[in-house]
């Protein structure tokens, strides 16, 4: 059975905040295609695995990527956050980075998406994607940069 083969500018491992902001940026300032291969069914990183009380411990609208606001600047009218930006839920934040790959990402033409797989390097420094329910093997030629955004 013979592997299949893709070429990708930037393949980013982990689709987090910091992917997809890194993404974000070569998006408005650079031309090349970009392939993310997460570990998790949905954008988002850790917040995939983040307890449910979650929240940001920042204002929603200092996170997130610069393309897209995160919240809608209101601000809290009670409680301890009382007189400050709300704080998004985890909730809310994973539903903001899956919004983010499907209106933002995935429509540029630039982007592919790899969820629920994971990223194996060779001993000879090939770079292949292992899809986690198939087994499937995809083979990656990284033209210009291989990034490690994963928390682990």
């Amino acid at each position: 059975m013979s592997m299949n083969e893709i070429d990708t500018d930037y393949l980013i491992i982990g689709a987090g905040a910091f992917g997809l902001s890194f993404a974000d940026s070569l998006l408005d300032h650079g031309d090349g295609h970009i392939t993310f291969v997460d570990q998790h069914a949905k954008p988002g990183g850790h917040w995939n695995v983040a307890y449910p009380f979650v929240t940001l411990h920042q204002p929603s609208a200092t996170y997130g990527i610069n393309s897209m606001s995160l919240g809608d600047d209101l601000m809290d009218t009670d409680g301890p956050n009382k007189g400050l930006y709300k704080l998004a839920t985890g909730t809310q934040v994973l539903g903001y980075f899956e919004r983010a790959m499907q209106e933002r990402f995935i429509p540029s033409g630039r982007v592919s998406y790899y969820p629920m797989s994971k990223y194996e390097e060779g001993a000879n420094g090939e770079h292949t994607i292992v899809s986690s329910i198939s087994g499937k093997k995809t083979r990656v030629n990284i033209r210009r940069k291989l990034v490690d955004s994963s928390a682990w």
